[in-house]
């Protein structure tokens, strides 16, 4: 099992990082911590996620997101309009 700092900074890493490497993301926000290789962070990771699962629900997160921003142009541009016509 992991200890509970390591499984944070897996967790931290896994939501806050949304790139098309992800992997090497998550290795990369692990550099700090000096007792684990490259490898056994692999290692890790493997065991604790299915990246391919984690790459498609963060896109799906982006995507939803995306399209929240746009709802949220639109409104703004619609209570514009409003402003200028009242």
């Amino acid at each position: 099992m992991l200890d509970i700092i390591v499984q944070d900074k897996i967790d931290y890493w896994v939501h806050a990082h949304c790139t098309d490497d992800l992997e090497e993301t998550l290795l990369w926000g692990w550099k700090g911590l000096d007792d684990y290789s490259d490898t056994e962070l692999r290692q890790m990771i493997d065991e604790q996620f299915d990246l391919e699962q984690v790459k498609e629900n963060l896109k799906c997160s982006r995507e939803r997101h995306d399209w929240e921003r746009k709802q949220w142009e639109e409104s703004e541009k619609e209570l514009e309009r409003y402003e200028r016509e009242s």
